[in-house]
């Protein structure tokens, strides 16, 4: 289930006692009782999200039932890192660091189970020293910092440097502190919510006359046709279904087209009569039948160059990213008379960040493309990730 309005389950006073929970098992010793006297509340861009700053310190931020992000305002170094002043970063540089990187491991490994992780749900944990590279011209001219980035990946999603939810955890080397915390498994990841709720829109009956869909819906969906030139039925308003509020908003197309909407933006997009992974979801490895045996007519350059099209279009600008990345999606079914199914291809791109700063995720889009129509099978966004 998804993330109820905050308003509507939780009370300002069960809000703090939230924070204050999360801040005794993260070790945070805030000096200050958690109150409304003590607290500052920010206005936040989604209505299942609260956002505090604390003694003027530590900011937290609340989203979908949980704490999902944590500062030290004064400890973090987040702004070092953002402005990267060669006299600010040598100063910091020069700071007696207490542990090393195994020491931020056991800091981080032992928050980690205080906050209610499972290792078994995750990659072994990555730890990595913060360094700045003042000349990237003079590679031997190192300014290593008193900070320390540790990252845990859940399993059985993408295995890359840059995407998938993941748990991400700052230690201070001056304070062994927890500095900064980012808890990402809970949103923008491909097809996660897509499973759960393709089944309750598949069984809802329409009501005759039925109201059509709200224009706060209906824009950002009205807007991602026009960019990829999918064309819907003139009616098609009325023949859509989408879920209560909260966001994120899942809507059904013709019982075809499915979309996540958050942020009045489509997040994800799925074909579900030419995406195989979503085809065999909804009516079983049956309905493949019409697929398997038919020839593949897309390279896969002219993929690329497909997707990249698609990109522009959907408002993004390819400079902003690293070189697109494809691959070969899996076959989700093999027929073995016929043969196997087309093959599908995933383009991905991967925001630009800072040189030798591992700071947040950054913006990834991918762009699925089915390799016997040359079609949009897929989208989805994921945005940067790093809000503080």
């Amino acid at each position: 289930m998804h993330a109820l309005i905050l308003a509507a389950i939780l009370s300002y006073d069960q809000t703090l006692k939230e924070f204050e929970v999360f801040c005794s098992n993260a070790e945070i010793e805030v000096g200050c009782p958690i109150t409304s006297e003590t607290v500052k509340p920010f206005r936040t861009r989604h209505e299942d999200e609260a956002r505090i700053q604390v003694a003027d310190r530590y900011s937290l931020g609340y989203d979908c039932n949980k704490v999902r992000e944590f500062q030290d305002l004064k400890e973090s170094g987040i702004p070092k890192l953002n402005h990267l002043d060669p006299a600010e970063m040598q100063s910091w540089s020069e700071e007696k660091c207490l542990i090393d990187e195994d020491g931020a491991k056991q800091i981080a490994t032992r928050l980690f189970h205080r906050l209610g992780f499972d290792d078994r749900l995750f990659d072994p944990v990555e730890v990595h020293r913060y360094s700045w590279q003042p000349d990237e011209a003079i590679a031997d001219h190192v300014l290593w910092l008193p900070l320390f980035w540790v990252n845990w990946r859940r399993k059985a999603f993408h295995h890359d440097s840059t995407g998938g939810p993941c748990v991400q955890m700052d230690i201070s080397g001056t304070t062994r502190k927890l500095v900064n915390y980012l808890d990402c498994t809970h949103d923008d990841i491909p097809f996660f919510g897509f499973t759960e709720e393709l089944q309750p829109l598949q069984h809802r009956t329409p009501a005759t006359n039925a109201p059509p869909v709200s224009p706060t819906t209906a824009t950002p969906v009205e807007r991602f046709f026009e960019a990829t030139g999918i064309k819907p039925p003139k009616d098609w308003r009325q023949q859509t279904q989408a879920t209560d509020p909260p966001p994120p908003t899942f809507v059904q197309v013709e019982d075809r087209y499915l979309f996540r909407l958050q942020s009045d933006s489509v997040r994800e997009f799925g074909d579900g009569e030419q995406n195989f992974t979503l085809l065999a979801m909804k009516r079983g490895h049956a309905s493949l039948s019409n697929w398997f045996g038919v020839g593949t007519i897309v390279t896969e350059t002219q993929a690329v160059q497909i997707a990249t099209q698609f990109l522009g279009r959907l408002g993004f600008g390819e400079q902003s990213f690293c070189p697109a990345e494809v691959t070969e999606d899996e076959a989700v079914a093999m027929d073995p008379v016929r043969g196997a199914l087309p093959v599908s291809y995933t383009v991905r791109w991967v925001g630009k960040r800072p040189p030798s700063v591992r700071s947040g995720l950054p913006d990834v889009v991918e762009i699925g493309i089915s390799g016997a129509t040359s079609n949009l099978v897929h989208y989805w966004y994921a945005p940067n990730t790093f809000h503080y």
